[in-house]
């Protein structure tokens, strides 16, 4: 990692820290089964790992559970035309943070589960998830 991209890195953190110390979250423990809004944040780059979260967000649609989903995409894509909500790299700032109406939105919305189905780094979902109103979060630290 080059020397700026470790200092965009601090960068992000410091601003992140900074901005969840104004922060205040009603965080509590739910039951999966009785949660019945859910958020799922991901990945979208790739083509299976988008059909993957499609089937999952599907599946717990049928379960009866409300959910919402927004996917960061790392690469252009051709043509998007992704039924889900989405934020791409344009939409981020020098510190690494998404700036959208779509992100503020999702940031916003009082899930009972936020569930981050994304596997490598990406501080622009890490930001989105730190700063959640989500009662509960799932996933990796």
């Amino acid at each position: 990692m080059s020397i700026l991209k470790k200092w965009q890195a601090q960068l992000h953190d410091h601003f992140l820290n900074k901005q969840l110390n104004l922060v205040k979250r009603n965080q509590q423990a739910i039951s999966f089964d009785q949660a019945s809004f859910i958020g799922i944040l991901f990945d979208a780059t790739e083509p299976t790992h988008r059909q993957f979260v499609k089937t999952y967000a599907e599946n717990l649609q049928a379960k009866g559970k409300k959910v919402k989903l927004l996917a960061f995409l790392d690469e252009p894509q051709q043509q998007p035309n992704f039924t889900f909500k989405h934020f791409s790299r344009k939409e981020l700032d020098w510190f690494l943070r998404p700036k959208s109406t779509e992100v503020d939105k999702f940031i916003q919305t009082p899930f009972d589960y936020l569930i981050n189905l994304y596997q490598i780094q990406k501080r622009p979902l890490e930001y989105i998830s730190t700063l959640s109103q989500a009662k509960l979060r799932v996933g990796t630290y």
